[in-house]
């Protein structure tokens, strides 16, 4: 895996990872004169905020994906490029371990005990397991670049150094000295409006 420093979004790649946190807004709707359910999630990392901004249809994909397939990375989206956009699982749909609830939700009262995806801190198992499958569709696919974020550092409260830097280098190993199939980019600050 390299790492760069730029936006996720105009680095040469051929597939980009947004994180997902797993949870899905169901949300009723009027399509053709019917009542429709339409599941949506609701992005919160910065990486998917944006995301969501350039692509406004991503949170109805997203919601459809997960609804669908549950929490593992598949192809949602390809935009200009061409570019794949891929959901890569950071946090559960769900959990029910108080432990793992973060400070800033722990006064917040919940029915059945039964916490949001986005309640909790990362889960490395699921990013380990998210990591598999994204590596075997690079390789179905033959992607040569696959662009990610920090994974887990942002809304999943865990720490880059000592930690993530880590943990990403050791799921996403290189199959060769040369292999630079995984692109970990640091986000400079930028925002980008359309592509």
């Amino acid at each position: 895996m390299r790492e760069i420093r730029g936006n996720l979004f105009t680095v040469k790649a051929d597939a980009i990872c947004i994180p997902v946190d797993g949870s899905v807004v169901i949300e009723e709707t009027e399509l053709l004169g019917k009542a429709v359910k339409i599941a949506k999630h609701v992005f919160r990392s910065e990486v998917g905020i944006q995301a969501q901004a350039l692509w406004p249809d991503l949170s109805e994909l997203v919601g459809w994906w997960i609804s669908r397939c549950g929490a593992v990375p598949g192809i949602v989206k390809v935009v200009s490029g061409p570019k794949v956009i891929l959901p890569f699982f950071t946090k559960p749909a769900g959990f029910t371990a108080r432990d793992r609830v973060l400070p800033a939700f722990r006064d917040t009262k919940i029915s059945g005990g039964y916490y949001p995806g986005y309640f909790s801190c990362g889960d490395l198992k699921l990013m380990e397991e998210n990591a598999a499958v994204l590596t075997m569709l690079v390789d179905t696919y033959g992607w040569k670049t696959v662009a990610i974020p920090r994974f887990g550092c942002g809304t999943g409260k865990m720490q880059w150094e000592g930690q993530m830097r880590d943990f990403l280098h050791t799921i996403f190993p290189p199959q060769t000295d040369e292999d630079d199939r995984f692109l970990l980019v640091e986000w400079d600050g930028s925002v980008v409006t359309n592509l």
